[in-house]
Order: structure tokens, then sequence, then C-alpha cells
């Protein structure tokens, strides 16, 4: 009896409703979950629970029809913490809008908002009038013409509680000139201007953003107006990563202006010749470790940091360029300075290059005679199956050679690899290191050419 007792609950129509919509979570939209809730009385009761349906809510229209479904979807929620996305086509509707979220805001997690600042009105701030007790990020994407005034936010947003949020996205929004209560314990921000913005840089930045450890800023042309306030020159102090995205020529301004050299991580995206300079000297090394790995196609990143560092990896210090792939393929190419002054790439101890990126990057690397180390990161195996780099890539001093995969495990042909030691043009006998790699018949032939063979882990 008690085993047909457990068979009947497993079967029950509820739990079954339950089962499906758990083991089909990841498939499903929620077009999927409006059908399913139609099906019975218990379909709907679990439909409707589903975090799918009441968790992540957007909305594009203020119409009837797709306030109604909002305001189903906020009752179901039932005061869960939710995620809010707005895009906002036209300012109509946005009263309407206010009294719908305005009960639901202080529970929302997240909160993203596209606009045409054209409909950027007090109205669309009241929305957010309100203490958000839960809310982590807010992120405000707003579609500005080159002949249209930046929008401005209010220093009041959220009445000036916001106690969680910590990450903060403002593109095309001008800073107010005080502080924003509700930013108060905010430490990642991004702020990204139109590309044809020529702007003053805000010295009311740290006041805005007062415990701020990682920024990021893009535009177009900034100026640095006057003398640098000391809450700028300690903010700065403070940063634990700094992303400059500006016209090439730009990030040097912030280098020549504020005190940027002892911020740990910084990222300057396309560096002109003496941005990049400028940036190494922060480093304050005569040999480099230097990191040439994809990031999201067709952009890529070289990472220089201190060749010989031996603290804790977490708190290398590091400078990091953006660049772009059709840069170097081209039939006018705008490499990094590291593949056009032979002295730069001779100060190059070890090198770390990913195998998506080999083809493009080892015809023009410079002369490598002082690597002593060289790290193939496999990031583009097939059928867990990896292969090796064709294009040679000479490092005569290297004494240690190491394959590394980026996602996940994989195998190698031991040929392959053996393979691949001329390419590097070394008179040196190698040790080979394996991460995440595995050799297939790795005793036949890899100890005739290499001192040893050992597999390792970061």
């Amino acid at each position: 009896m008690a085993a047909r007792a457990k068979y009947d609950a497993r079967h029950r129509p509820e739990a079954v409703a339950s089962l499906v919509l758990h083991r089909c979570h990841d498939r499903l939209v929620l077009s999927a979950f409006k059908c399913l809730s139609q099906v019975s009385s218990n379909w709907r009761e679990t439909a409707l629970d589903h975090p799918v349906y009441w968790r992540d809510v957007c909305i594009r229209s203020t119409t009837t029809a797709s306030l109604s479904l909002a305001r189903h979807r906020l009752e179901a929620g039932r005061h869960r913490p939710w995620i809010l996305t707005l895009e906002l086509p036209s300012a109509e509707g946005t009263i309407a809008l206010t009294k719908l979220l305005r009960p639901a805001i202080p529970f929302v997690k997240g909160i993203t908002v596209y606009v045409n600042v054209r409909d950027v009105t007090t109205d669309l701030w009241s929305i957010f009038h309100v203490p958000v007790p839960e809310l982590e990020r807010f992120d405000v994407f707003a579609s500005v013409q080159t002949d249209q005034s930046l929008p401005s936010l209010p220093q009041d947003l959220f009445s000036g509680v916001a106690p969680r949020l910590r990450d903060v996205t403002l593109q095309d929004v001008a800073l107010p000139e005080g502080a924003v209560d509700a930013f108060s314990l905010v430490t990642s921000a991004t702020l990204r201007s139109p590309p044809s913005a020529w702007e003053r840089f805000p010295y009311q930045l740290f006041t805005i953003f007062p415990r701020i450890q990682s920024l990021t800023m893009a535009g177009g042309c900034v100026d640095f107006c006057g003398p640098i306030p000391k809450a700028v020159e300690r903010g700065f102090g403070s940063l634990q990563f700094l992303d400059i995205d500006f016209y090439a020529g730009e990030a040097l301004k912030f280098m020549q202006s504020l005190p940027v050299q002892r911020i740990p991580q910084m990222l300057v995206a396309f560096p002109d010749d003496y941005t990049a300079l400028a940036a190494l000297q922060h480093l304050q090394c005569q040999q480099y470790e230097v990191v040439i790995l994809s990031t999201c196609y067709p952009e890529f990143r070289i990472n220089f940091r201190h060749g010989q560092w031996n603290g804790d990896d977490r708190y290398a210090p590091f400078r990091m360029f953006a660049e772009h792939v059709d840069d170097y393929t081209s039939d006018d190419p705008q490499l990094n300075i590291l593949f056009k002054q032979p002295e730069l790439s001779r100060r190059v101890l070890s090198l770390l290059l990913a195998t998506s990126l080999w083809p493009t990057i080892a015809p023009l690397m410079q002369p490598l005679p002082a690597v002593t180390s060289l790290t193939v990161i496999i990031d583009n195996a097939q059928d867990m199956r990896a292969q090796m780099p064709l294009q040679p890539l000479p490092c005569p001093a290297l004494q240690v050679l190491r394959l590394e995969s980026l996602g996940g495990f994989v195998r190698a042909l031991a040929n392959d690899v053996v393979a691949l030691v001329p390419r590097i043009r070394t008179s040196h006998r190698l040790k080979l290191e394996l991460e995440d790699v595995a050799v297939d018949d790795p005793t036949s032939i890899l100890p005739l050419h290499f001192i040893s063979v050992q597999s390792v882990t970061n």
C-alpha cells in the first residue's frame, strides 16, 4: 500500500506538471507557459508559479494588453525578487506604467531600461522614485541623436535608498552635479557617452560613486579642465580596474592628467603607440609576460604583466589592450606596438598565445629571443580534439612548452605535438607541460623529443 501511495503521489496531475516544467526549464519561453496554463487548473497553478513566468518581466509596450499581462506576472511573483526590462518606444503611457510598477519596484533585483532620449521625462524617472532594498544592478541605455543633449540622472533616484546596488551602467546619460545617495555603495560603474561627444571629465564622479572599485568609461573625446580635485585623485587611487575606450590618443590624456599608474588592472581599447608605451611604464619592469587571447570575436586582448611576478596572481598588475582582428589582416594593418618595436619583444620572457589567433599573430611577431616559456592556449578544439598551430613562431631560448585547454578537457595526437617543436625553432630539448590536455599514446615518441612530460594544474 505504501508503494502504491508513493506511485500515486508521483503521478498526480500537479506532480506531473511540476516535473515537466522542471525538466524543460531551459527550453521553455513565456508563450509556452501561457499555453500550459490553459491545460488544466493544476497545470495553470504550476505554470504561473514558475520563475520563467514571474521573475523576468520585459515590458515593450504600454498598451492595455501589454500592461495587463505585466500586471498578472507581477502578481504571480508575490513580492519575490524579480528582474525588470523596459524597452520603451515612446513616452506615451508612462503614467499608467508608473502606477503598475510602483508597488513591485521595492522587490526588483535588476533593472534595465532602453529608451529614446526624446522620451526621457520626469514621468519616466518617477517610476524609480521609490526605495529599492533588493536592487543589485541598474542599467540605462538611452538612444541619442547628434543634435540632442543627454538626459540627466536625477539625484533623488530611488529616494536615495538602494542598499544592495553594486553595479550601474549608464549609456548616453549625463551625471548630476551632486551626490546620488542610491549610488553610495556601488562598486562597479560603466559610463558610456556618444562617440561624437566632446566632453569635460566629470570631476563629480567620485562624489556620485564614493565606493567604486571598477570603472569603465567610453566616448569620443574628453578634456580635463583646471586642477584635478583631491577627491578625484583619491578615487583613482582606490580603483582596482579601469577600462578606457575613447578615440585613439584620448586615453593618453587620462595617463597624463590622472594618477592611474597604481591601478592594478587597466584596459585600453585600440591604443596608439604613445598610449601603449605610457601604460607599460606603469608596470615598472624590464621583462614581461604577454597573454594574447580572443575575447568576443573579432576583438581580442593583449595583456602585459611583470615577467617575474612573485606575488599572488590575484594582485598582479596588468596592462591590457583591446585589439581588433581586422586591424591585423587589412591591407593597411594597425598593429599594437608589440609587433613594431623589436626592443619591446626582446623583453618578453613568457608568452601565452591562443590557437585561434596563432595564424594571425605568429607571422607578425617580432623576434622573441628571451622567451623561455611558451603556452599554447587551445581555444578552438573541435569534438574535443586539439589541432596544433602550423605557423612558425621562433623562440630560440625556449625551455618549457605548455599546452593548456581553455574550454575543458581535450585530446591531442602525439605526432602533432612533436611536429610543433620544429616550428618553434629552438635548439634546446624542452619540458612539456599539459593542462587539461591528454596526448594519445604519449609513451611512444614524446620521451624522445622532450626532457619530461608532466600534467599540471593551475
